[in-house]
């Protein structure tokens, strides 16, 4: 009964057995869902003529976000109320299909610093924002699929991403907030766990506040995109080759990226501390290993929020 209505066939492994029951034995309600899917499936392929997600994968897609419906009537009234459109740009981003993350960058992403207008927050506040969202409804973690794919259809894409971000802006003002309330202790005493060398335990108790302030006014100082994969890489664990999807970078790009705001990183915290300390460049040699194991707390403890 499925020859005139193969998208019901799809379709009905992911909905309710009473509902599967009723159409596995009418013949008309599948050929009409049929006609609903495809209607979908060309809407939403008219929208983002770029993105080829297969029609299939598409039909599976809304089948998941409409399997509570029992009857009929209710998944007719569900498939006629969601906003296919960004369901099908949401599928795309979740599957990774052709430049499907940088439309929904350029579609959505871009405007998060609007819909945090009435919040009254900072440039460089809403594009840390901006960098998280990205990061939440984009980036895969381990076996999880991206944040994206929790998008239900049930109003536009671009409202359900000002609610993620504007959740999101108020979390980090909060973090942020309990963080500056909290006393956790000097860089130079976590620093101990780094060598038990005496030479080098000597050089932390000496250096280690100087090292402490000069790291967070480095970090304080980075482009947002560049705190952000920082992050992303150092603390959350996201690969380079994630990363460089994300960024629109291939994985050797990504890495010489990284590795250059590393090194950015060191001569920076390098002429910083030599002006302040009044050391000679054989002077800093002697404390560079020590520079670097901060590099890396830095990199591991300030960025996390």
């Amino acid at each position: 009964m499925f020859d005139d209505a193969p998208l019901a066939l799809w379709f009905l492994p992911h909905v309710q057995p009473a509902l599967q029951a009723t159409l596995s034995s009418d013949a008309a309600l599948a050929k009409t869902l049929h006609t609903q899917l495809e209607e979908a499936w060309q809407q939403g392929k008219t929208a983002w003529p770029s993105l080829a997600v297969p029609m299939p994968l598409f039909v599976q897609h809304l089948a998941e976000r409409t399997r509570q419906a029992a009857s009929w009537a209710d998944l007719s009234a569900e498939l006629g109320g969601l906003s296919v459109t960004g369901l099908y740009l949401a599928c795309a981003c979740t599957h990774g299909i052709g430049d499907a993350l940088q439309r929904f960058d350029q579609a959505v992403i871009q405007r998060i610093p609007a819909f945090l207008s009435s919040l009254r927050v900072t440039n460089a506040f809403a594009e840390d924002v901006q960098q998280e969202v990205r990061r939440k409804l984009l980036v895969a973690v381990d076996d999880s699929p991206p944040g994206i794919a929790a998008y239900s259809g049930r109003g536009e894409l671009a409202n359900w991403v000002r609610a993620v971000a504007v959740r999101t802006a108020l979390s980090i003002r909060r973090n942020k907030n309990e963080q500056n309330e909290r006393d956790d202790g000097s860089i130079a005493e976590r620093m101990a766990e780094y060598s038990a060398d005496p030479v080098m335990e000597s050089m932390k108790r000496r250096y280690g506040p100087v090292f402490k302030r000069v790291m967070q006014q480095i970090i304080a100082g980075l482009p947002a995109e560049s705190r952000t994969l920082l992050r992303m890489y150092y603390v959350d664990g996201v690969p380079t080759t994630q990363l460089g999807v994300l960024f629109g970078l291939n994985q050797s790009s990504m890495s010489r990226k990284l590795i250059g705001i590393r090194g950015e990183m060191f001569q920076a915290a390098k002429r910083q501390l030599k002006g302040e300390l009044r050391l000679s460049d054989t002077a800093f040699e002697e404390i560079s290993a020590l520079v670097q194991s901060q590099l890396d707390l830095s990199l591991s403890r300030i960025l996390k929020d």
